[in-house]
């Protein structure tokens, strides 16, 4: 995983637009985490005397009309908006892997029902969807968090469903499923590991699948078959 990232992070840098656009995420990042050092202003500080001043070296961004220091707010806003974004997207991640993975494992018709509420949910306009949240509780960081769960767990559902599919199809599994009557052993079991790694990938780099070059090479986000076959020989 280390060697993965450190590949990504090399060809990001290897393009002055990508390199740049990382420096920015960083800078917003590092700006958000360290906001109390780098600013002496409180962001809520009102002083009407300084209002509407323009950007010099005591007020980088100048002031608003309450006199608030810009530069103060814009820190400790992102520092807001960024645990919002890493929370609420973490939240999302894990129940749409857990509701991917029972709509791939599950029976057909919980999976037509599955994905019937996922396009419901889709179906509703965001903006409408938050409005409708803050009507009924109130302006909050809470509704905000869970106006984003809302619309980004189906699309992770869909990609780990389209995964756990297509993993069900696999002859290995075929195999082990029958290794698995057999021998008293739940089919589940043969492909659960390799379910999660197949399938969790992808959403944590953005790909809905790995690929391959013809020859066979693996490319650096692909997914690799088990290297093991059901009788618990290696392959060659």
């Amino acid at each position: 995983m280390v060697s993965q990232v450190w590949r990504a992070l090399r060809r990001i840098m290897a393009e002055p637009l990508g390199a740049f656009g990382l420096i920015l995420v960083v800078m917003m990042i590092a700006g958000s985490v360290m906001a109390d050092w780098l600013t002496i202003y409180e962001p809520t500080k009102i002083s009407p005397r300084d209002r509407f001043q323009g950007a010099s070296w005591n007020h980088l961004l100048g002031t608003d009309q309450l006199g608030r220091d810009l530069f103060s707010r814009v820190l400790h806003g992102g520092r807001i908006a960024l645990s919002v974004a890493l929370f609420s997207t973490a939240a999302s991640l894990m129940i749409g892997i857990v509701l991917g993975l029972i709509a791939g494992y599950g029976p057909r018709w919980l999976d037509n029902l599955m994905l019937l509420v996922f396009d419901s949910i889709k179906s509703f306009p965001t903006v409408m969807l938050a409005l409708a949240l803050v009507t009924l509780f109130g302006p909050s960081l809470t509704a905000v968090v869970v106006v984003v769960v809302l619309v980004n767990t189906p699309g992770y559902a869909r990609i780990i469903r389209t995964q756990t599919l297509a993993l069900k199809e696999s002859e290995f599994v075929t195999a082990a499923q029958s290794m698995g009557r057999r021998h008293g052993a739940h089919p589940a079991g043969a492909y659960h590991a390799e379910c999660h790694r197949t399938a969790v990938d992808p959403c944590l780099d953005g790909h809905s699948c790995g690929h391959r070059h013809r020859g066979g090479d693996e490319l650096p986000w692909s997914w690799r078959p088990p290297a093991h076959t059901v009788l618990g020989c290696d392959s060659e």
